[in-house]
């Protein structure tokens, strides 16, 4: 047996080999846990490495994050104490259940603008992900430091899309072979203007009429009237043009007094959202906004960061809609990157989601079918 402590987090699984059911979430601490050896199970990817505990039933219980590693940087050593730190490789979408097929192609010939709040692009497990010449990343907001990433979110969401990390310690988001095109239209202070979401759109536009064919384009984030009435021709002509758009929907914004949440309140876009704990406990009959397609279960989700450390969790409709992008992502790539109308991308990810019901846990990432 070994003491450990837990660097990252770590899922607690029922079994090794190709188990994927959640138990629990053991998250990082001063605690120490006591934990039995190392055990065989059914390779996947090559890792067939696994810790357990044996609780108070006897039942072994594993804890797997993608597979383990043990490191001892930044801990004095005391006796046999040890860290355990996950080898992130893929872990959000181990929890979605993609089918195999889509995951062959791992989104290759896709390329995914995403119109954020700018992003670190020197991150190690983004550096490699970027459009290049003429087709670069692009400042809409005039920022003092042009397409990086002040606010994080942008940063964030891009490695859920499509981080590409080959190193033990890493994330990798959900189509690491798409090619990312970071447009800056959120301010540094966080704050989102329709003037610079209109400009970004038009620039597709222009870039498709040039050869650069944007297959995806994620908008995390949304604004209200009167600047919807204003954008509504920009997202009407990238629909024709077979753009699909994602954006984040919260019910209760959709619903909001003031008017449309835009862009996901469009019926050219997949509208995203989400559900906590509390909301699945209380409606076990809820009735969604008409314009919300899909929503998952808000769970916290660790991607791409910009600041000392790295990588961060974050939750919410804008990483959800993040992780339905990466999924469209894998859908035209395995049509070979030609384009494919919205209708039929909705209807492909109808096929993997699963009706809602109370018995929905928050740990799980399934996508959920409201229509």
């Amino acid at each position: 047996m070994i003491s450990v402590k837990i660097k990252q987090r770590i899922y607690i699984r029922k079994g090794p080999g190709r188990s994927f059911d959640v138990l629990g979430v053991a998250t990082p601490g001063a605690n120490i846990i006591n934990m039995d050896d190392k055990v065989p199970g059914e390779s996947y990817k090559g890792i067939n490495d696994w810790y357990y505990l044996t609780n108070e039933k006897g039942q072994k219980q594993y804890y797997w994050g993608g597979g383990v590693t043990e490191e001892t940087s930044n801990l004095t050593p005391s006796g046999d104490i040890r860290v355990i730190s996950t080898f992130y490789r893929n872990y959000n979408s181990e929890f979605i259940g993609i089918p195999n097929d889509w995951r062959q192609t791992e989104g290759k010939n896709v390329n995914v603008a995403v119109l954020d709040s700018g992003c670190t692009e020197i991150h190690p497990d983004l550096v490699s992900n970027f459009l290049e010449n003429p087709f670069q990343s692009v400042d809409f907001t005039n920022s003092g430091i042009g397409i990086k990433d002040n606010v994080g979110h942008g940063t964030h969401v891009i490695g859920l899309v499509g981080a590409r990390s080959t190193k033990s310690v890493g994330v990798v988001g959900i189509a690491p072979q798409c090619r990312i095109q970071n447009l800056k239209v959120i301010l540094d202070s966080g704050d989102a203007l329709g003037a610079n979401l209109s400009s970004a759109l038009k620039h597709i536009k222009k870039q498709r009429d040039a050869g650069l064919n944007i297959n995806i384009v994620n908008l995390s984030f949304g604004i209200s009237v009167p600047e919807y009435f204003q954008l509504a021709e920009e997202i009407q002509a990238a629909s024709t043009n077979s753009i699909i758009i994602a954006a984040a929907g919260e019910n209760k914004k959709l619903l909001a007094s003031n008017g449309p949440w835009c862009p996901a309140f469009s019926p050219n876009v997949i509208s995203v959202g989400t559900v906590d704990q509390d909301f699945i406990n209380s409606n076990p009959n809820p009735t969604f906004h008409d314009r919300v397609d899909f929503i998952l279960p808000s769970s916290s989700l660790l991607s791409t960061y910009n600041d000392s450390n790295l990588y961060k969790t974050d939750y919410g409709s804008s990483m959800a809609t993040a992780l339905v992008s990466g999924l469209v992502a894998l859908i035209i790539s395995k049509n070979g990157g030609q384009s494919i109308e919205l209708s039929k991308i909705k209807s492909e990810l109808s096929s993997i989601s699963i009706k809602y019901s109370k018995d929905i846990h928050n740990s799980s990432l399934s996508i959920i079918k409201i229509k």
